[in-house]
């Protein structure tokens, strides 16, 4: 091996062999700057109301990481242990620690990203948008895996398929979304601003075509056509004979109706999920082991 003046064994000026030589103690400091968790860096100080709801946030998030990784972040972050201290106890280099905290912190911030929900919403909300329980199965497994290919190997299809239906499904949701704003938008218009409409686009739809549309998207046509009646004439007597009804049943179908149209307002927080998943694939590939394999459980 060739020795270059003012070096050993081929570095020079901080270089060996063509790669950069960096301290591990310098690569510590960069990360702690750069790659931290913001408030985080702090966790042994006293805390304000909102830094304490961020720092319960991200212990709850701690169990969907693997394992080495949350034990990383609380021994780093919350127990105030150097990554050289860290690359002790798991047998490892202190640049493996500084990169798996790196990709620890990568998932969390993923995961503090998202909007809340609860066990099962996902699936319970995607049976309410999609109608293909392959679409619906696509869906639940990228939210929980953000892997097309884990998902793909799960459920027997292509990635190809699986990138199809999830973009579709999202397509789906931003349509959703469209139809609902617009008819909300259309079914608040005055009579006068309803003239209006149809005055400026008698060549193409009429308010009552464009609304009628928009609820069909939403609720199906037999429902959107008893809604509009509802929302828009009101006269439950010409409703009773249109549709063979009792005043009572004529009430909660349309009481139903609009309960199940006033759940497309928050359809946005769906959509906002996909589109953050879409954003990060692979972000939880690793495979997820049971939390209690955490080392951080039993170290004093």
């Amino acid at each position: 091996m060739n020795t270059e003046a003012g070096g050993d064994n081929g570095m020079h000026g901080g270089w060996w062999s063509g790669h950069k030589v960096v301290d591990p103690a310098d690569i510590e400091t960069r990360y702690s700057q750069e790659d931290g968790l913001g408030f985080l860096e702090y966790a042994s100080e006293e805390l304000d109301a909102e830094s304490l709801g961020q720092l319960e946030r991200v212990r709850g998030i701690l169990d969907k990481l693997p394992p080495c990784e949350a034990d990383f972040i609380e021994l780093y972050f919350f127990r105030r242990r150097k990554q050289t201290d860290i690359a002790e106890i798991f047998g490892v280099s202190q640049p493996t620690v500084c990169y798996r905290l790196q990709r620890a912190t990568a998932r969390a911030r993923y995961l503090l990203s998202l909007p809340a929900v609860e066990e099962d919403e996902i699936e319970d909300a995607m049976k309410r948008i999609l109608d293909d329980p392959l679409d619906i199965s696509v869906m639940t497994q990228m939210f929980e895996t953000t892997c097309q290919s884990e998902v793909a190997k799960r459920l027997g299809i292509s990635q190809g398929k699986v990138r199809h239906r999830f973009m579709r499904a999202i397509d789906r949701m931003n349509d959703l979304q469209f139809a609902y704003e617009e008819q909300e938008h259309l079914l608040a218009m005055g009579k006068e601003e309803i003239k209006s409409f149809d005055a400026e686009d008698a060549s193409e739809t009429t308010w009552e075509e464009e609304v009628t549309a928009l609820l069909v998207s939403l609720l199906g046509e037999d429902d959107a056509l008893f809604f509009l009646h509802m929302a828009s004439d009101g006269n439950v007597a010409s409703a009773t004979r249109r549709w063979g009804m009792t005043r009572n049943t004529l009430r909660r179908r349309y009481a139903n109706l609009q309960e199940r149209l006033a759940w497309f307002e928050g359809i946005g927080k769906y959509l906002e999920i996909f589109q953050k998943v879409s954003e990060n694939l692979n972000i939880l590939r690793e495979v997820q082991r049971p939390s209690n394999e955490r080392i951080t459980h039993v170290l004093i």
